[in-house]
Protein backbone atom coordinates (compact mmCIF):
# COMPACT_ATOMS: atom_id res chain seq x y z
CA UNK A 1 0.00 0.00 0.00
CA UNK A 2 1.11 3.22 -0.73
CA UNK A 3 -1.31 5.43 0.78
CA UNK A 4 -3.36 4.97 4.10
CA UNK A 5 -5.51 7.64 5.86
CA UNK A 6 -4.05 9.32 9.39
CA UNK A 7 -6.15 10.65 11.70
CA UNK A 8 -4.59 13.34 13.87
CA UNK A 9 -6.54 13.50 16.76
CA UNK A 10 -6.10 9.61 17.30
CA UNK A 11 -2.86 9.56 16.91
CA UNK A 12 -2.11 12.38 19.50
CA UNK A 13 -4.72 10.68 21.86
CA UNK A 14 -2.77 7.53 21.87
CA UNK A 15 0.65 8.87 21.43
CA UNK A 16 0.99 11.23 24.36
CA UNK A 17 3.20 9.44 26.36
CA UNK A 18 6.28 9.13 24.01
CA UNK A 19 9.27 10.96 23.60
CA UNK A 20 10.52 12.73 20.62
CA UNK A 21 12.47 9.42 19.46
CA UNK A 22 9.54 7.12 20.17
CA UNK A 23 7.51 8.94 17.36
CA UNK A 24 9.76 8.81 15.03
CA UNK A 25 10.35 5.59 15.07
CA UNK A 26 6.63 5.03 15.43
CA UNK A 27 5.58 6.57 12.65
CA UNK A 28 8.60 4.71 10.46
CA UNK A 29 7.32 1.33 11.62
CA UNK A 30 3.90 2.45 10.31
CA UNK A 31 4.96 3.59 7.01
CA UNK A 32 7.09 0.08 7.18
CA UNK A 33 4.05 -1.78 7.54
CA UNK A 34 1.96 -0.38 5.12
CA UNK A 35 4.69 -0.05 2.61
CA UNK A 36 5.43 -3.67 2.53
CA UNK A 37 2.13 -5.33 4.08
CA UNK A 38 3.30 -7.35 6.19
CA UNK A 39 4.78 -7.51 10.14
CA UNK A 40 7.75 -6.14 11.36
CA UNK A 41 10.17 -8.62 12.16
CA UNK A 42 11.14 -10.02 15.38
CA UNK A 43 15.02 -9.22 15.08
CA UNK A 44 15.28 -6.11 16.59
CA UNK A 45 19.32 -5.77 14.94
CA UNK A 46 17.60 -5.71 11.28
CA UNK A 47 14.80 -3.38 12.45
CA UNK A 48 17.35 -0.91 14.23
CA UNK A 49 19.46 -1.09 10.72
CA UNK A 50 16.43 -0.23 8.75
CA UNK A 51 15.19 2.48 11.13
CA UNK A 52 18.80 4.03 11.18
CA UNK A 53 18.87 3.90 14.69
CA UNK A 54 22.18 3.05 17.16
CA UNK A 55 22.75 0.55 20.25
CA UNK A 56 21.09 3.62 22.71
CA UNK A 57 17.68 3.70 20.74
CA UNK A 58 16.90 -0.49 21.30
CA UNK A 59 15.00 0.47 24.64
CA UNK A 60 13.18 3.16 22.55
CA UNK A 61 12.76 0.32 19.82
CA UNK A 62 10.99 -1.94 22.48
CA UNK A 63 8.88 0.82 24.59
CA UNK A 64 6.91 0.98 20.98
CA UNK A 65 6.94 -2.27 20.20
CA UNK A 66 5.07 -3.48 23.41
CA UNK A 67 2.96 -0.35 23.48
CA UNK A 68 1.09 -0.21 20.24
CA UNK A 69 2.12 -4.35 18.58
CA UNK A 70 1.76 -7.82 19.76
CA UNK A 71 4.40 -10.35 19.02
CA UNK A 72 3.59 -13.81 17.26
CA UNK A 73 5.84 -16.64 15.63
CA UNK A 74 6.13 -14.38 12.80
CA UNK A 75 7.04 -11.02 14.17
CA UNK A 76 5.20 -7.60 15.38
CA UNK A 77 2.10 -6.90 14.13
CA UNK A 78 -0.41 -4.20 14.56
CA UNK A 79 -4.75 -4.89 14.81
CA UNK A 80 -5.98 -1.62 13.38
CA UNK A 81 -3.17 -2.48 10.17
CA UNK A 82 -3.62 -5.51 9.38
CA UNK A 83 -7.40 -5.07 8.87
CA UNK A 84 -7.11 -2.25 7.25
CA UNK A 85 -4.62 -3.86 4.72
CA UNK A 86 -7.40 -6.97 4.33
CA UNK A 87 -10.12 -4.13 3.35
CA UNK A 88 -7.41 -3.13 0.84
CA UNK A 89 -7.39 -6.38 -0.99
CA UNK A 90 -10.80 -6.78 -0.55
CA UNK A 91 -11.38 -3.12 -2.26
CA UNK A 92 -8.58 -4.13 -5.14
CA UNK A 93 -10.07 -7.12 -5.93
CA UNK A 94 -13.33 -5.79 -6.34
CA UNK A 95 -12.53 -2.92 -8.94
CA UNK A 96 -10.70 -5.96 -10.63
CA UNK A 97 -13.24 -7.83 -11.14
CA UNK A 98 -15.35 -4.99 -12.50
CA UNK A 99 -12.70 -4.33 -14.68
CA UNK A 100 -13.11 -7.76 -16.30
CA UNK A 101 -16.04 -6.76 -16.82
CA UNK A 102 -15.87 -3.42 -18.29
CA UNK A 103 -16.12 -1.46 -15.49
CA UNK A 104 -18.97 -0.56 -13.12
CA UNK A 105 -22.36 -1.01 -14.59
CA UNK A 106 -23.86 2.11 -15.61
CA UNK A 107 -26.84 3.40 -14.25
CA UNK A 108 -30.06 3.38 -16.43
CA UNK A 109 -32.60 6.22 -16.34
CA UNK A 110 -36.29 5.93 -17.08
CA UNK A 111 -37.29 7.31 -20.48
CA UNK A 112 -40.80 8.48 -19.17
CA UNK A 113 -38.97 10.67 -16.33
CA UNK A 114 -36.26 12.02 -19.19
CA UNK A 115 -37.21 15.68 -19.53
CA UNK A 116 -37.17 16.63 -23.24
CA UNK A 117 -33.91 19.61 -24.20
CA UNK A 118 -35.27 22.84 -24.08
CA UNK A 119 -35.16 23.97 -27.69
CA UNK A 120 -34.78 27.66 -29.00
CA UNK A 121 -38.18 29.32 -29.24
CA UNK A 122 -39.10 30.57 -33.07
CA UNK A 123 -41.88 33.23 -34.11
CA UNK A 124 -41.84 32.72 -37.52
CA UNK A 125 -44.17 36.04 -38.18
CA UNK A 126 -42.47 38.54 -35.81
CA UNK A 127 -39.08 37.62 -36.16
CA UNK A 128 -36.97 39.62 -33.12
CA UNK A 129 -33.82 41.48 -33.97
CA UNK A 130 -31.69 38.66 -32.48
CA UNK A 131 -33.75 35.85 -34.27
CA UNK A 132 -32.79 37.71 -37.85
CA UNK A 133 -29.21 38.07 -36.57
CA UNK A 134 -28.57 35.28 -34.27
CA UNK A 135 -24.84 34.99 -32.52
CA UNK A 136 -22.58 32.04 -33.01
CA UNK A 137 -24.10 30.74 -29.62
CA UNK A 138 -27.53 31.05 -30.77
CA UNK A 139 -27.04 29.17 -33.65
CA UNK A 140 -26.76 26.03 -31.65
CA UNK A 141 -28.80 26.70 -28.39
CA UNK A 142 -27.66 23.74 -27.02
CA UNK A 143 -23.81 24.43 -27.04
CA UNK A 144 -22.35 26.19 -24.05
CA UNK A 145 -20.15 29.11 -25.28
CA UNK A 146 -16.55 27.90 -25.04
CA UNK A 147 -14.30 30.34 -22.68
CA UNK A 148 -10.99 30.90 -23.05
CA UNK A 149 -9.94 28.23 -20.29
CA UNK A 150 -11.67 25.54 -22.08
CA UNK A 151 -9.53 26.40 -25.47
CA UNK A 152 -6.37 26.40 -23.24
CA UNK A 153 -7.34 23.42 -21.68
CA UNK A 154 -8.12 22.22 -25.55
CA UNK A 155 -4.70 23.26 -26.97
CA UNK A 156 -2.65 21.40 -24.36
CA UNK A 157 -4.96 18.09 -23.79
CA UNK A 158 -3.16 15.14 -24.74
CA UNK A 159 0.26 16.84 -24.35
CA UNK A 160 2.23 14.76 -22.31
CA UNK A 161 5.03 15.75 -20.53
CA UNK A 162 8.82 14.55 -21.42
CA UNK A 163 11.81 13.90 -20.06
CA UNK A 164 14.36 16.04 -20.58
CA UNK A 165 18.37 14.90 -21.75
CA UNK A 166 19.65 15.34 -18.26
CA UNK A 167 17.04 12.62 -17.14
CA UNK A 168 17.92 10.14 -19.43
CA UNK A 169 21.45 11.03 -18.24
CA UNK A 170 20.71 10.32 -14.50
CA UNK A 171 18.81 7.21 -15.67
CA UNK A 172 22.02 6.15 -17.37
CA UNK A 173 24.21 6.89 -14.49
CA UNK A 174 22.28 4.82 -12.18
CA UNK A 175 21.83 1.91 -14.22
CA UNK A 176 25.51 1.29 -14.77
CA UNK A 177 25.68 1.36 -11.06
CA UNK A 178 23.57 -1.49 -10.45
CA UNK A 179 25.09 -3.19 -13.76
CA UNK A 180 28.21 -3.35 -11.72
CA UNK A 181 26.60 -4.46 -8.26
CA UNK A 182 24.82 -6.99 -10.24
CA UNK A 183 25.76 -7.90 -13.82
CA UNK A 184 23.68 -10.02 -16.30
CA UNK A 185 20.75 -8.09 -15.41
CA UNK A 186 18.21 -7.05 -18.28
CA UNK A 187 18.32 -3.62 -19.55
CA UNK A 188 15.22 -1.60 -18.06
CA UNK A 189 13.10 0.50 -19.90
CA UNK A 190 14.99 3.60 -19.79
CA UNK A 191 12.13 5.78 -21.59
CA UNK A 192 10.49 4.85 -18.25
CA UNK A 193 13.51 5.36 -15.63
CA UNK A 194 13.89 8.71 -17.48
CA UNK A 195 9.87 9.74 -16.71
CA UNK A 196 10.58 8.69 -13.08
CA UNK A 197 13.60 10.86 -12.45
CA UNK A 198 11.30 13.63 -13.80
CA UNK A 199 8.48 13.02 -11.87
CA UNK A 200 10.95 13.38 -8.94
CA UNK A 201 12.15 16.68 -9.81
CA UNK A 202 9.06 18.67 -11.35
CA UNK A 203 6.64 17.11 -9.41
CA UNK A 204 8.45 16.33 -6.22
CA UNK A 205 10.96 19.04 -5.99
CA UNK A 206 14.15 17.87 -6.13
CA UNK A 207 17.07 19.00 -7.96
CA UNK A 208 19.07 16.18 -9.90
CA UNK A 209 22.40 16.76 -7.62
CA UNK A 210 20.22 15.71 -4.70
CA UNK A 211 18.56 12.56 -6.44
CA UNK A 212 22.21 10.87 -7.56
CA UNK A 213 23.72 12.17 -3.97
CA UNK A 214 20.78 9.95 -2.16
CA UNK A 215 21.02 7.08 -4.84
CA UNK A 216 24.54 6.81 -4.20
CA UNK A 217 24.42 6.94 -0.29
CA UNK A 218 21.83 3.89 -1.15
CA UNK A 219 24.09 2.20 -3.24
CA UNK A 220 26.82 1.94 -1.10
CA UNK A 221 24.59 0.84 1.93
CA UNK A 222 24.76 -2.97 2.72
CA UNK A 223 20.97 -3.48 2.93
CA UNK A 224 19.17 -0.73 0.47
CA UNK A 225 21.57 -1.41 -2.24
CA UNK A 226 19.63 -4.47 -3.08
CA UNK A 227 16.15 -2.59 -2.40
CA UNK A 228 16.58 0.46 -4.68
CA UNK A 229 17.48 -0.67 -7.92
CA UNK A 230 14.95 1.92 -9.77
CA UNK A 231 13.96 5.55 -9.93
CA UNK A 232 10.39 4.58 -9.16
CA UNK A 233 11.82 2.58 -5.86
CA UNK A 234 14.29 5.47 -5.14
CA UNK A 235 10.98 7.94 -5.43
CA UNK A 236 9.08 5.76 -3.02
CA UNK A 237 12.14 6.00 -0.05
CA UNK A 238 13.24 9.30 -0.87
CA UNK A 239 12.14 11.23 2.36
CA UNK A 240 13.48 8.26 4.44
CA UNK A 241 16.92 7.73 2.39
CA UNK A 242 17.81 11.32 2.45
CA UNK A 243 17.02 11.94 5.83
CA UNK A 244 19.24 8.67 6.99
CA UNK A 245 22.04 10.12 4.55
CA UNK A 246 21.96 13.25 6.17
CA UNK A 247 21.73 11.86 9.56
CA UNK A 248 25.10 9.50 8.95
CA UNK A 249 27.25 12.66 7.32
CA UNK A 250 26.37 14.54 10.58
CA UNK A 251 27.42 11.91 12.52
CA UNK A 252 30.79 11.93 10.39
CA UNK A 253 31.46 15.59 11.04
CA UNK A 254 30.83 15.30 14.98
CA UNK A 255 33.53 12.47 14.73
CA UNK A 256 35.55 14.28 12.54
CA UNK A 257 35.14 17.59 14.88
CA UNK A 258 36.18 15.63 18.03
CA UNK A 259 39.09 14.45 16.37
CA UNK A 260 40.16 17.98 15.69
CA UNK A 261 39.53 18.95 19.16
CA UNK A 262 41.96 15.90 20.35
CA UNK A 263 44.48 16.87 17.74
CA UNK A 264 44.65 20.20 19.22
CA UNK A 265 44.55 19.58 22.77
CA UNK A 266 47.45 17.30 22.18
CA UNK A 267 49.63 19.65 20.34
CA UNK A 268 48.92 22.34 23.49
CA UNK A 269 49.94 19.77 25.78
CA UNK A 270 52.84 19.32 23.51
CA UNK A 271 54.06 22.86 23.33
CA UNK A 272 53.49 23.35 26.97
CA UNK A 273 55.65 20.16 27.63
CA UNK A 274 58.56 21.76 25.78
CA UNK A 275 57.84 25.09 27.42
CA UNK A 276 57.88 23.97 30.83
CA UNK A 277 61.76 22.13 29.91
CA UNK A 278 63.04 25.23 28.58
CA UNK A 279 62.31 27.10 31.83
CA UNK A 280 63.55 24.34 34.00
CA UNK A 281 66.83 24.15 31.98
Amino acid sequence: MHYYQFNIKDYRKDTAHLLPIEHYIYRQLIDWYYLDEREIPKETQSVMRRLGLVSENEPDLLNVLNDFFFETETGWKHKRIEEEIANYHVRAQANRDNGKKGGRPKKQQDTKTRKPKKTQSVNLANPTKSEKNPTKSEKNPNQEPITNNQEDKEKTKGKKKSPSPEDVEVAAWMWEHIDILAPGQKKPNFEIWADDIRKLRQIDGRSLDDIKAVFQWAHNDDFWRTNIRSPAKLRDRFDDLNAKRLNTRKRKDNGKSEGSLAEKNYEDGARLGVLAGYVQG
